[in-house]
């Protein structure tokens, strides 16, 4: 095997990558649609400890949580049939949302679960509408700030094991 067919083929490969766009999100076991999700993250807070005599390094300790960690939701807003009228009861501001949320990634095709993020403690910290204007022609936008205690990707795992179809 020479030099070029080597490079070839790792040029060549492309790598399997998942895609943001294609995602499903369930509150309190009811499927919603939006259009995007932000601000997801995990973090921990430390304070630095010096060691006297030690200038070459610091010591990070982990704090406890001092600051909310919140997710946006958002879709366009258009016609409610009547279960997703009392679906969206539970997307109240307020209103502590009882089972995990989920973020269920798919393929391009949609037809395999790639990944799964779970939310849980969350409730609803407030809900906005877009501003109406008859100047311009966007959609209306709804978006929804849900506070949470914990974020984690569980992965395929939860699908191989029955947890989610």
């Amino acid at each position: 095997m020479n030099f070029d067919t080597i490079k070839n083929a790792v040029y060549k490969s492309k790598a399997n990558l998942e895609v943001g766009y294609n995602f499903t999100v369930y509150f309190d076991a009811f499927k919603f649609g939006f259009s995007k999700v932000s601000n997801i993250e995990d973090s921990v807070e430390t304070d630095t400890l010096v060691e006297g005599g030690v200038n070459d390094r610091v010591y990070s300790l982990r704090r406890p949580v001092t600051s909310e960690r919140v997710m946006v939701f958002e879709r366009g807003r258009g016609s409610r049939g009547a279960i997703t009228m009392l679906t969206e009861r539970n997307l109240k501001p307020g209103k502590r949302i009882t089972c995990d949320t989920l973020i269920i990634v798919h393929d391009q095709n949609g037809k395999h679960v790639r990944d799964v993020f779970a939310l849980s403690g969350c409730y609803v910290k407030s809900w906005k509408l877009s501003d109406f204007d008859a100047r311009n022609s966007d959609a209306l936008i709804e978006t929804f700030e849900i506070a949470y205690e914990k974020a984690e990707s569980v992965g395929i795992a939860a699908t191989v094991l029955g947890l989610i179809t």
